[in-house]
């Protein structure tokens, strides 16, 4: 039902108060600015003065209720579809309490998606707020256009939608659609689901969630996420840990939320211990959501490779960061690969198992790089268990074991490890 992705961040500066101006001002201009609306009012009137023509059937009363419950049935399914996405969303906002948007500031917002969309808006006390949208037709009106803002408009949130045109040696926009007031437009590959974000804190933006539930095929993950206490965005309220990992081929940032009592703990005890199975970098402490905004991390909370014990110890026993020693690789009987844009593979042959085992087993530890990894190589044990090792694409040569530990065997050693496990050498663009 969703599939495909697309985002864009919309510059300007929020300003809550702008928003009632622009209710008065703006009304006029998206009254006739939507040719979706100029469609519908054409449709309501009728080609010939609001006459039924003489070349369309009558409609039976039977037909007429049928069609007026498919309607209302469509809508009905349309709508719990928006509240199951808007719940999962805002599970991952937990500090901001969401309550139904006026309608009459929904229908401010969302005059230019009346004819073809049903929309649901989510409002919050301090101001924070968000639209979302389940097209109505069978295409989205704004299939063909593209997002943009006036750079101009720098006091003030203004989405255009529009086209495209080739005017010589240069493409010129043609805005079709306004949106004042919405600061960034997000939808999935076809523009049939949509997401307004009108206000949403910097840093820990809803828009973002939404992103990761339509176009990344993350909600199981960010279910199991929220009942382990943790959120997708940062906390708007409070200290937080930032935890990076990869999982599943993708990298992914993760928050919790600080007790008091925990952040003082942190902050008191100076003992430090080394990490050996785990990329510092991975790991990160916030006083505040300001200080993420400035990318000002506790500095006290770690020094190189070393970490407060505190900090760990809080990490390992809530079960939050996986660190995995390289002695986990071994006992392997079969080895399933699955590289981005290709058939899965498996090694079944003992001799070579006991090869690559060989290999993984004597890879340094490194810093985990750019790189992406995103072909999964799962070594199979007797007993049922598994251990999953992310192989970086696009030319680099390592892993990643654990949450966020990267290692690697040198380039040689990399390149006769692919051609064991019989990988191939293209980047998945290539593929």
């Amino acid at each position: 039902m969703i599939r495909g992705k697309g985002e864009v961040e919309m510059s300007g500066a929020k300003k809550r108060g702008v928003f009632v101006a622009m209710a008065f001002a703006g009304a006029a201009v998206l009254a006739g600015g939507f040719y979706g609306l100029g469609y519908k009012m054409a449709w309501d009137q009728g080609e010939n003065g609001g006459l039924v023509s003489s070349s369309e059937p009558f409609r039976t009363l039977t037909e007429d209720v049928q069609g007026q419950e498919s309607e209302v049935s469509q809508s009905e399914r349309q709508r719990e579809e928006l509240l199951e996405l808007a719940a999962a969303m805002e599970k991952q906002q937990p500090q901001i309490a969401y309550k139904d948007m006026d309608d009459g500031l929904l229908s401010f917002y969302t005059r230019p998606l009346q004819a073809s969309y049903e929309c649901y808006g989510r409002f919050s006390d301090v101001g924070h707020a968000y639209i979302l949208g389940v097209c109505t037709e069978e295409k989205s009106p704004f299939l063909e256009m593209r997002v943009k803002t006036d750079s101009n408009d720098y006091n003030e949130n203004y989405v255009h939608l529009g086209y495209e045109r080739v005017s010589g040696e240069e493409t010129v926009f043609e805005p079709a659609v306004e949106f004042p007031g919405v600061r960034r437009f997000s939808w999935n590959e076809d523009k049939t689901v949509i997401c307004l974000s009108v206000d949403q804190p910097e840093a820990a933006e809803i828009d973002d969630v939404f992103e990761r539930l339509v176009n990344r095929g993350q909600g199981d993950y960010l279910e199991q996420l929220y009942e382990k206490g943790m959120q997708a965005t940062a906390p708007v309220e409070g200290s937080f840990l930032e935890l990076r990992k990869w999982v599943q081929g993708q990298e992914v940032t993760e928050y919790v939320l600080l007790s008091p009592e925990t952040m003082d703990e942190i902050m008191r005890d100076s003992q430090m211990i080394d990490l050996e199975y785990a990329d510092p970098a991975g790991i990160n402490v916030y006083g505040s959501l300001a200080s993420k905004i400035e990318h000002s991390p506790l500095e006290m909370a770690k020094s190189g490779n070393s970490i407060k014990k505190p900090l760990w110890d809080y990490l390992q026993s809530h079960g939050l960061f996986r660190a995995e020693s390289p002695d986990v690789i071994e006992g392997t009987q079969k080895i399933r690969i699955q590289q981005r844009g290709m058939e899965p593979g498996l090694i079944e042959d003992e001799e070579v198992i006991r090869e690559v085992e060989n290999i993984l087993k004597n890879a340094e530890l490194a810093d985990v790089t750019g790189c992406p990894y995103v072909d999964m190589v799962t070594l199979e044990k007797a007993d049922g268990s598994t251990v999953e090792l992310q192989f970086a694409a696009d030319g680099c040569d390592g892993f990643i074991l654990g949450d966020y530990a990267c290692y690697t065997p040198g380039r040689a050693e990399w390149d006769r490890l692919k051609g064991l496990l019989e990988m191939s050498f293209e980047t998945p663009a290539e593929r």
